[in-house]
């Protein structure tokens, strides 16, 4: 085995290490915009509402399949870091996906 002279790289103290899309500094963490992204994503639909929310970001999924996506994101950066913040975000996608389960 070897290194890749190519593909190594020092990076100094205090800059972001970013590994395969997750950063490494002191703990493991998703980058800061994808986490983000999904607290927008919940404020617009407790705000707005799903559907609307929906229909704002031109989203052609039915409801089911953009909850599942985001429950996914979400289930994603609860596997690098356990917080409570997206812990409640997923109690939040499984009451709308029970309701969208419901409706059928």
């Amino acid at each position: 085995m070897f290194i890749n002279q190519k593909k190594k790289q020092y990076i100094c103290a205090g800059r972001k290490k970013k590994i395969t899309g997750i950063i490494v500094n002191e703990r493991p963490n998703t980058p800061v915009g994808y986490r983000k992204r999904i607290r927008q994503e919940m404020h617009y639909i407790a705000k707005y509402g799903l559907k609307d929310h929906m229909e704002h970001i031109g989203c052609t999924a039915s409801e089911e399949r953009y909850l599942q996506s985001l429950l996914g994101r979400i289930e994603y950066v609860l596997s690098i870091d356990r917080s409570k913040e997206f812990e409640e975000y997923k109690k939040q996608i499984d009451v709308l996906l029970k309701k969208e389960e419901d409706s059928k």
